[in-house]
């Protein structure tokens, strides 16, 4: 099973303990701030903190569900690392909402080219004290590169999202809607019919949350 494959499938911790899989060609040094982030580090609200390593030669920032290539190596505090695309020689792609929340979070500030250094709290990473057998607990460090990524398919909100118009038509248990596209049909189904449909669905501040559309079925 490729890298890849076990990413999508640990859809909760996509971002895999890959040593268990794969053997270490050799262990990268850990950094002299590992134990701790730097006064001029950058913390976040939720508590990343992270420093930029490389400038990038990007100008755009991957979104939260766009699939990014990377290098990346990881330690625990104590400069123990426990995983690494680098020693592997080898870079991995995956989607960034399936990660852990430390690396969906940092991975949005960076271009592609650029080289950050996260320090990445037990509660955005795998826990202090992890139900997965293996995973490093508590703060992570990770140094990652961004290569390269690309953006998630879509279906462009419209423009009325944010709120039914005057003219889309009101049940009387407060449904809103307006025909798009007139039908050839003359019947109605029922409430125990069985459906078959295309659809796109987003919350009211235009984020698309499933689409039959971009799944092509």
């Amino acid at each position: 099973m490729n890298t890849q494959k076990l990413v999508v499938a640990a859809l909760s911790l996509a971002l895999l303990i890959a040593m268990e899989t794969y053997p270490m060609a050799a262990t990268i040094p850990a950094p002299s701030d590992v134990a701790e982030a730097p006064k001029d580090a950058i913390k976040t609200p939720s508590g990343l903190k992270h420093k930029l390593i490389r400038k990038g030669t990007g100008a755009l920032r991957p979104g939260g569900k766009d699939t990014v290539k990377v290098h990346y190596t990881g330690w625990t505090t104590d400069g123990k690392m426990f995983d690494s695309s680098v020693a592997r020689g080898e870079p991995i792609e995956f989607p960034l909402d399936r990660v852990i929340p430390g690396w969906t979070e940092g991975l949005q500030l960076m271009v592609d080219g650029e080289k950050r250094r996260f320090w990445i709290p037990g509660n955005l990473a795998y826990g202090e004290k992890p139900s997965r057998p293996g995973a490093p607990a508590g703060t992570l460090v990770f140094d990652v590169e961004l290569i390269s990524f690309t953006p998630a398919p879509t279906v462009k909100a419209p423009a009325d999202v944010g709120e039914a118009p005057e003219d889309a038509t009101r049940t009387a248990s407060g449904l809103a809607y307006k025909v798009l596209k007139k039908g050839s049909g003359e019947a109605h189904p029922a409430a125990t019919s069985v459906v078959r449909v295309h659809y796109s669905g987003w919350t009211t501040d235009g984020e698309l949350f499933d689409s039959s559309v971009l799944r092509g079925q």
